[in-house]
């Protein structure tokens, strides 16, 4: 969140945050979604109300 992934404008592109990960773009954006995913519907043990 400190990279600014999350921010309008982003200041920070996936592509840039797959290479300090070392993986590619699209397991990084599966991992975000899925973690997305996982707090909305409350999997994650955070309650989320939209």
């Amino acid at each position: 969140m400190r990279l600014g992934f999350f921010e309008y404008p982003k200041r920070v592109r996936l592509e840039e945050l797959a290479e300090m990960f070392g993986v590619t773009k699209v397991t990084l954006d599966r991992h975000i979604r899925n973690g997305l995913r996982k707090i909305l519907r409350g999997d994650s043990g955070f309650h989320c109300e939209l």
